[in-house]
């Protein structure tokens, strides 16, 4: 609502001029200068606090969920949206996530497309034209699409992050500094305005992604099997193997204890792992029912006999199972280890050949490494490629010891200094596309894990 226009002040007489002999002149009097009306201010698209026309980001509404992050982001954010976060706010951010999620780019895309619509709409779907011809999240203009096409979030995120990746080949927007890469893509006139609200961008993601349930398994038809002995090649070295079907989980182990990996299923339908010694022929060997539906499948030597076994994480628990998968019998050993929205990741990290589960936190990109996680301890904790990255763990060198690494978009990052080490010393490896799921083994017996993807 615009001001209310200023009272005119009154006009206050003042002696124009005045002489010695004046007295008895007639003195020339002149009024005041009037005040007018106080000028509302102009709305801009960027004005946090300004009333504009906005259009629905999420056509079915804003949820209960999007009111509670507005109220828990109220209090935690700390540059321009702290104390402006609304539930409608909350859902346009949520649908700049999902775009983001659906294009299957790595979370830091989502940082830098809310980063943006921070500086240029305040997270408002703004639907009358501010600022020139501009519309929308991002404020964009006329030369991006039609109006219906800005409006629509899905839409406008898609366009914001096609032309990202345009601008930064080879995902190096993975790493490039968040503020460069906004500028790079937005070309504003005030390009330092994006990098200070890169922090409270993170936290409204994290948010919105911790409150959210894992995602579907997504349909991959038949899941295909494209490994590589090789860090030096691009491809496959072998011939890809087909085996389970979606909405299946790739899993790898050594069942035999052969010291040769070979590619598995599990099944978070009916909680079912499908284990092969010859996945090649497409048939597997033993079927296991083990854990609940939907918890999240681990593999590793628990009591060091050389044979990998099979177990589960639900919730914070993890669940080995210590009888052979040979066995018809079920034995189990539990502990609770890190939180439930943490990633579990197996190895052997202090090489005495028994695999421990450790776990990394998504939100954080930090590992929390322990050779005992039953104490509920980690021996050692670092972090390792960006947030939301995907982690995996494997033996680089042969030497008989688990590191880690992380895939950002369709490259492997092996960390190639021990996990006991404070420095890091990394190899990058591209191999597959960003859509992929990573997959790591020792395919040819050779004591050295190496990359695959499952498409």
């Amino acid at each position: 609502m615009s001001a209310s226009p200023s009272r005119p002040a009154r006009g206050a007489l003042r002696l124009a001029g005045i002489t010695a002999m004046a007295l008895t002149c007639s003195l020339l009097i002149a009024p005041a200068a009037m005040a007018g009306p106080t000028p509302a201010p102009s709305a801009k698209a960027s004005d946090v606090g300004a009333l504009r026309a906005v259009a629905a980001c999420d056509a079915n509404g804003t949820t209960s969920t999007d009111s509670a992050l507005a109220t828990q982001l109220n209090g935690s954010l700390k540059a321009k949206m702290k104390g402006y976060m609304s539930a409608y706010r909350v859902s346009c951010a949520r649908m700049v996530v999902k775009a983001v999620r659906d294009r299957g780019l790595n979370l830091r895309a989502a940082v830098i497309a809310i980063t943006t619509t921070i500086v240029e709409s305040s997270i408002d779907n703004i639907s009358e034209e501010l600022d020139h011809d501009s519309l929308g999240l991002f404020q964009q203009r006329a030369s991006w699409g039609t109006r219906a096409e800005r409006l629509n979030p899905d839409w406008a995120t898609n366009a914001f992050l096609k032309k990202m990746q345009s601008k930064y080949p080879d995902e190096k927007w993975l790493t490039a500094p968040i503020g460069e890469v906004c500028q790079a893509v937005q070309v504003s006139a005030y390009p330092d305005r994006y990098q200070p609200q890169a922090g409270d961008a993170k936290i409204i993601v994290d948010a919105i992604v911790a409150s959210q349930a894992p995602p579907d398994p997504v349909d991959y038809g038949v899941l295909d099997f494209t490994l590589s002995d090789s860090f030096d090649s691009n491809t496959n070295t072998r011939p890809v193997i087909r085996y389970g079907n979606s909405p299946m989980i790739p899993i790898i182990g050594d069942w035999d204890g052969d010291g040769v990996d070979t590619p598995s299923a599990y099944d978070p339908t009916t909680a079912t792992f499908h284990l092969s010694n010859n996945p090649s022929n497409g048939q597997s060997q033993y079927n296991i029912k083990y854990g609940n539906r939907n918890s999240i499948p681990i593999v590793g030597d628990w009591d060091g006999d050389g044979k990998d076994n099979i177990g589960v994480r639900m919730g914070y628990s993890f669940y080995l199972r210590t009888t052979p998968i040979t066995s018809t019998t079920e034995t189990t050993t539990s502990y609770g280890y890190g939180n439930t929205n943490w990633i579990p990741v197996v190895g052997d990290w202090d090489g005495n050949g028994t695999d421990t589960p450790s776990a990394y936190d998504p939100a954080t990109g930090i590992f929390y490494i322990s050779n005992n996680p039953a104490s509920g301890d980690a021996d050692y904790h670092f972090k390792y490629g960006n947030d939301y990255s995907t982690p995996f763990a494997g033996d680089w060198d042969g030497d008989g010891k688990t590191n880690i690494g992380v895939r950002m978009g369709y490259t492997f990052y092996l960390r190639t200094s021990p996990v006991t080490s404070a420095t890091e010393t990394t190899r990058p490896v591209p191999f597959g596309n960003t859509a992929d799921l990573p997959v790591i083994g020792d395919w040819n017996g050779d004591g050295t894990d190496t990359q695959g993807i499952v498409r």
